[in-house]
């Protein structure tokens, strides 16, 4: 039988996103294209390898075996590739993507050391549950992640290198002198469904109380913005509070509380020397220690 590794690939894809569509926008193709190539696919094996119910496609039991090699093959051809560009001392783009917040605090001032020891960084904003995904796929090579004081599970074919820790902070208009105090106050809080939304919802949990929200905030500095107006608190990292150190606020850190700024990379990658120059070159810009850019002094820690 002759195969295709463009076919495998369109395979792999669709069992995957389970869609046609998602995978013709990741693979940049038109998904009529797509379907040829599963349908191909299939006419050389002579089985079915999905089950398709209206706009729905889910591999089948046959499909579900052979996705597992079809992932083999292409680890193996990824390390393939590795190694050429390895011993040729070539350098490739890199597809790295993220949150927007650790985008512009880990990635962004890398960027001009590595574009000048040649590195091609094509940066994508995306969340954690899609960012995984296309990580696993191969249309990310990196991909930002972060926790909220507790660890986050681990998946068996990525590999995690932690970029830098830093401690989680209230931040208030006013003096609050501890959390059970902020317990009182309203609150601006990211959504529930992302991890730092989710995160200081837990701290407030453990802390014992629900907070009430007042606004429903993923941008970092418009939180900011709102709380300096004392409209409510938030708890926010430290790097995102330095960057708007012009705000006059009071600010103080939560002990045994902290965010943590992960880079994962398929464990199929490992030994790809542009991968790990482009970390090197990420852990060598990591924010210093935001405290001492604090525009007002910090008062006493308190606890979660």
């Amino acid at each position: 039988m002759d195969f295709t590794l463009a076919g495998i690939q369109a395979f792999v894809e669709v069992a995957e996103r389970e869609s046609i569509r998602e995978a013709a926008e990741s693979l940049g193709y038109t998904p009529s294209a797509i379907s040829q190539r599963l349908t191909g696919l299939e006419n050389r094996l002579g089985v079915e390898l999905f089950e398709r119910l209206g706009n729905s496609i889910k591999v089948n039991a046959t499909g579900q075996q052979l996705h597992q090699q079809a992932l083999k093959l292409q680890a193996a051809v990824e390390a393939f590739g590795i190694n050429a560009a390895n011993v040729l001392g070539q350098r490739r783009a890199i597809a790295l993507g993220g949150f927007p917040s650790g985008l512009s605090i880990a990635i962004a001032p890398a960027l001009g050391q590595l574009r000048e020891l040649g590195v091609d960084v094509k940066l994508i904003t995306v969340e954690d549950a899609q960012g995984q995904q296309d990580l696993r796929l191969g249309s990310l090579d990196l991909l930002l992640l972060q926790e909220y004081v507790v660890r986050a599970p681990r998946q068996q074919d990525f590999t995690y290198h932690e970029v830098f820790t830093e401690p989680l902070a209230l931040v208030s208009s006013a003096e609050i002198h501890n959390l059970e105090e902020a317990g009182i106050e309203r609150w601006i809080i990211s959504n529930p469904k992302t991890v730092c939304g989710h995160g200081v919802r837990d701290i407030c949990r453990r802390a014992g109380f629900a907070p009430d929200i007042v606004a429903d905030i993923e941008d970092f500095g418009l939180q900011l913005d709102i709380v300096a107006s004392g409209l409510g608190v938030a708890i926010l990292p430290r790097s995102a509070i330095a960057a708007h150190h012009s705000l006059d606020l009071w600010v103080k850190e939560l002990a045994g509380t902290s965010r943590t700024i992960l880079a994962a990379t398929r464990t199929s990658s490992e030994g790809d020397e542009t991968i790990a120059q482009c970390l090197t070159t990420i852990r060598s810009h990591r924010p210093p220690n935001p405290s001492a850019q604090q525009n007002r002094p910090l008062h006493d820690q308190v606890g979660p």
